[in-house]
């Protein structure tokens, strides 16, 4: 009464009014209702026969204010008898200290009232009831809540005010559906971090207990939108709890807070959280100040928060990201948010973690993008070779920085100079050499192949022969024991192969195609290429959609070769025996028939890690690390900035590449990828940001009308598998093409398109099936993992398989007023995969047509004089033109 904390729970404290969205406490029959009287405590049998009666007719057992101390299991037995089918049963304001084991048998129990008794622990039989969603056993004598709690897996409401709880068990966390939780007024000290892994939680009551702190965790219950901490001893409040963006009451009066922290928190419950989120900002930025830069560990990868000395890259394309002498270079590109291209160049230490901005002496490389770099880790210097300026010419110039003198260089390498050009290849050969390859100029590509001696400082072009690459752009490019590596990039189509140039005798230089096995990487371009003890990885780029890679591949350039960690073992005499000897050559492998076979490289899929980020930028360390800058970390709950001005890499992931192991694929996996999966992983990978803004958020996101449909068709799925669990799952709710759940009826929208001749049946399949391109299903018994909308199987796409057409066929038909439906079903195996080979050519079919047609007419027709042989030639070749035209129309 006085304001201050009480450590005794007032366990006859009056209970608080429903919550909203709380089921309702229903009616129940009271002390003074004619149910009988009881002896002793124990239920007499007229009085258990009267509920009985009323449980059959309301499907609710009301037991309450009877003041029992117990319910035999013969009682039980009867109860589960007479009433097998109640969902709701009330024992409030008893003097029960357990529940006989025979209840766990009314299987359709949803709640259970237990409020006001004598019960020291969770009943047994409670876990025997699988769809218990709502648990009340406030004003009990519960002293911990056990580790059984885990198994009430269907429970959404659960009441445990007003007991002597001290401690909770981490392993009510898994109690996934839990909604609501209720444990004021209790003598709880702590709650166990696990909480915070309740993401469902929207409520949870935590008053008039003994906390003096709450875990940082906390900050994982994202739906929370009330919570309850009043009368504890909390002198602070996680400042990870500003992170709660639903939460929209909060009442943590009469505890322990101080200024101006106990302002913020009498004041508007976001003013408070914006509060938090700064502390929180400010302790991060404190404890990273004050130590060296803290990682977090992520997997196989370690994540850092950059810090900013000046300011920012800001979010660019087409530029240089280049890593040596443990820094990381980013220089030109062009800025997303203005548009336009700049010479800036950014720095960071990659012990430090800190964003400089350099603003270096010298001659400098003008305002460009489509450049190359490469750091020469000989001399320690950058350089930068051509791309396009502002004015959009292509360039070949040479520049080079040196982080010593922080001053830019201008180079004018002696001998011919190689043509201006951007989005070329280059790499480090040796110590004194630089390679350079292809590239786009001035209306063609180029596949040549450059030298730059570093000593002389000269350009030399070098003279090859063998099966070159084509002309091309953006392919990646490394160089390791006098051979160079070349992959992918794009001429006309993006391609994905590799190709090596032996360069150990200048004179004699032969480009081979290399022929692989296993699963290479897909087409792509602007990826890049390393060389770590004869293995090739492959990591970042874009696909032939535009689409981000995310997944890394590596090449076993020797798959013959006996790796080290297998090798035996052998005494130091054996050792010292070895080293006198010369090492064993390999036995070729043989076919049965004695003839040697050829073992290929052989491409395999790592395990990334990684998750798509709009804006990463990737690199290779030369300590065979990757090195990568991303917006935002979920791991680190930084979220990007809304204004793309603001918007720099804030967070730098690095990994050993040689700790990322590889993926085992089944015969499967092998298979050739289905162009639709490729389709919609690229839309939702990007988040649909190839669609329309005018149509995309509708794409990307669901209305509240469409969440609660997809709720309802939730639960509805739900009693399904529970009645049918040996049948296919329904194809109800399919992600689209962004993968967001649409319910699957919303796919077919009433379209109407302004050619008339497509308001028929006939000619609106025709059309469809013209238009689009027909590709069978991935699995040929299974429907798809996603249905798109027909605006983007229509507008963008152009192909699909049968469930696509038909839902655009069906948006077509009902558009100009057909009763039309999409139907699921099976159908002969060369119907599903289109095979046309035994069927009659519809071409064929109409001139049959056409031919007797005409013949009939000119039955009908009476003859006419005989034309000259060279008038029935014209006519014929003028039947055979219009035929044609008409043939091309159909």
């Amino acid at each position: 009464s006085d304001g201050q904390v009480c450590g005794i729970p007032v366990w006859a404290q009056e209970r608080s009014a429903p919550l909203p969205g709380r089921p309702e406490g229903v009616s129940t029959l009271g002390a003074g209702d004619a149910l009988g009287m009881t002896t002793s405590g124990v239920l007499d049998d007229e009085a258990l026969q009267l509920a009985l009666k009323d449980a059959s007719v309301k499907g609710k057992l009301s037991l309450a204010y009877l003041d029992l101390t117990e319910i035999t299991s013969e009682q039980a037995t009867r109860v589960r008898a007479g009433a097998p089918n109640i969902t709701e049963l009330d024992l409030r304001s008893n003097n029960l200290t357990d529940l006989p084991d025979e209840l766990g048998d009314l299987k359709a129990l949803r709640v259970i009232k237990l409020d006001y008794n004598k019960l020291e622990h969770l009943p047994a039989m409670l876990t025997k009831l699988p769809r218990l969603t709502n648990l009340q056993m406030g004003g009990n004598q519960l002293s911990t809540v056990d580790a059984s709690v885990a198994e009430l897996r269907a429970l959404t409401d659960l009441d445990l005010s007003g007991n002597r709880l001290i401690t909770v068990d981490p392993a009510i966390a898994r109690c996934e559906k839990l909604v609501y939780l209720n444990l004021e007024n209790n003598m709880l000290t702590a709650l166990p971090p696990e909480v915070g892994s309740m993401e469902n939680l929207r409520v949870l009551d935590l008053s008039n207990c003994q906390l003096a702190t709450l875990p940082d965790t906390v900050s994982g219950l994202v739906s929370l939108t009330r919570l309850e901490v009043n009368n504890n001893m909390l002198k602070t409040l996680p400042p990870s709890m500003g992170r709660l963006e639903n939460l929209k009451d909060l009442d943590c009066r009469y505890n322990l807070l101080q200024e101006p922290e106990k302002s913020k928190a009498e004041g508007p419950v976001r003013g408070y959280l914006e509060y938090l989120k700064e502390e929180e900002e400010r302790i991060i930025q404190e404890e990273i100040e004050r130590l060296k830069p803290v990682a977090t560990e992520v997997g196989n990868y370690l994540e850092y928060r950059m810090k900013l000395e000046d300011e920012g890259p800001l979010l660019r394309s087409r530029h240089s990201t280049t890593c040596g002498a443990n820094h990381m270079y980013v220089f030109g590109g062009l800025l997303s948010h203005k548009g336009c291209k700049t010479n800036e160049l950014f720095v960071t230490n990659l012990d430090r973690m800190v964003w400089m901005k350099k603003d270096p002496g010298g001659e400098r490389p003008v305002e460009r993008d489509g450049h190359c770099a490469v750091f020469d880790s000989n001399r320690k210097k950058l350089l930068v070779f051509g791309g396009r300026d502002a004015e959009k010419k292509r360039l070949n110039d040479l520049f080079q920085y040196d982080p010593e003198t922080d001053r830019w260089t201008r180079l004018s390498p002696d001998g011919e100079q190689p043509a201006p050009r951007e989005s070329a290849s280059m790499a480090q050969l040796d110590e004194d050499t630089l390679v350079l390859f292809g590239g786009k100029g001035a209306g063609a590509r180029f596949n040549d192949l450059w030298f730059l001696d570093l000593k002389r400082m000269e350009w030399t072009q070098a003279a090859t022969k063998g099966d070159a690459p084509s002309p091309r752009q953006d392919a990646a490019i490394c160089a390791c024991d006098s051979k160079i590596y070349l992959h992918a990039g794009q001429d006309n189509f993006v391609r994905n192969d590799l190709y090596e140039l032996d360069v150990s005798n200048r004179e004699e230089m032969h480009w081979t195609l290399v022929n692989t096995v296993g699963r290479p990487p897909p087409p792509c371009h602007s990826h890049l290429l390393h060389c770590i003890d004869g293995k090739l990885y492959i990591a970042g780029g874009f696909d032939e959609l535009g689409g981000q890679i995310i997944k890394f591949y590596s090449l076993d350039l020797d798959p013959s070769a006996k790796p080290a960690d297998e090798e035996e073992e052998g005494s130091e005499g054996e050792a010292e025996a070895e080293e006198e000897e010369p090492a064993a050559v390999p036995e070729p492998v043989t076919a049965d028939d004695g003839e040697p076979v050829e073992i290929k490289p052989k491409w395999g899929e790592l395990d990334s890690e990684i998750e798509f980020n709009q804006n990463r930028s990737v690199g290779f360390s030369t300590d065979d690390q990757i090195v990568m800058l991303q917006v935002g970390s979920k791991a680190m709950g930084i979220e990007a900035s809304a204004l793309p001005e603001h918007t720099y890499w804030d967070v730098l992931k690095l990994a050993n590449v040689l700790n990322l192991y590889e993926l085992e694929i089944d015969s499967e996996d092998d298979r050739p990828v289905n162009q639709k999966k490729i389709r919609v992983e690229h839309t939702t990978i990007s988040a649909g940001k190839d669609l329309p803004s005018a149509v995309r958020q509708g794409f990307v996101s669901v209305t509240g009308a469409e969440a609660r449909m997809l709720e309802h068709v939730r639960d509805f799925h739900a009693q399904y598998v529970e009645y049918y669990p040996d049948r296919f799952h329904l194809l109800l709710d399919p992600p689209n093409e962004c993968g967001v759940r649409k319910f699957v009826c919303t796919t077919v929208r009433p379209s109407k398109l302004s050619f008339t001749e497509l308001y028929d049946l006939e000619p609106c399949a025709r059309f469809i099936a013209d238009y689009l391109e027909y590709e069978p299903l991935e699995n040929p018994i299974m429907p798809p993992e996603s249905i798109p909308s027909p605006y983007t199987v229509l507008g963008t796409w152009k192909a699909g398989d049968s469930f696509d057409f038909s839902i655009a066929l069906c948006s077509l038909l009902i558009g100009v007023g057909y009763d039309a439906y999409v139907c699921m079903g099976y159908a002969p195996k060369e119907i599903t995969e289109n095979d046309q080979t035994r069927d009659t050519c519809p071409l064929l079919e109409r001139e049959t047509a056409a031919a007797a047609a005409a013949a009939e007419d000119a039955l009908k027709t009476p003859q006419k004089k005989k034309s000259s042989s060279k008038q029935i030639q014209d006519q014929g070749t003028d039947r055979f033109d219009l035929q044609g035209r008409r043939n091309d129309l159909g």
